[in-house]
């Protein structure tokens, strides 16, 4: 799975889309049911209202979140340079406690 760096400033529903997962209608249908859920007080996320419908898959769900929320940086740190770290040794006694 490829996806860009604007794919992390899509919508949710957006992404469920355009991968295919949902219909514009399906999308319509469970928008609207979250908007009258939001006005009753009741918060749900549009990912957990498209599950309870049948439209998507908690595969799915978690599909599009990897693509809007990936969990590996896009620049990762720099390697450490072991050999040049300025660490002290912990004592044997404080090692035993």
């Amino acid at each position: 799975m490829h996806e860009s760096r604007e794919d992390r400033y899509k919508l949710f529903g957006e992404v469920a889309l355009e991968r295919g997962f949902v219909t514009a209608v399906e999308l319509y249908e469970a928008l609207t049911i979250q908007a009258k859920d939001h006005v009753d007080g009741r918060e749900r996320l549009l990912g957990q209202v498209l599950i309870e419908m049948g439209f998507m898959t908690a595969e799915q769900v978690s599909e599009v979140l990897d693509i809007l929320f990936p969990s590996t940086p896009s620049d990762p740190l720099p390697p450490i340079d072991a050999e040049n770290l300025d660490v002290e040794p912990e004592s044997e006694t404080e090692l035993e406690t």
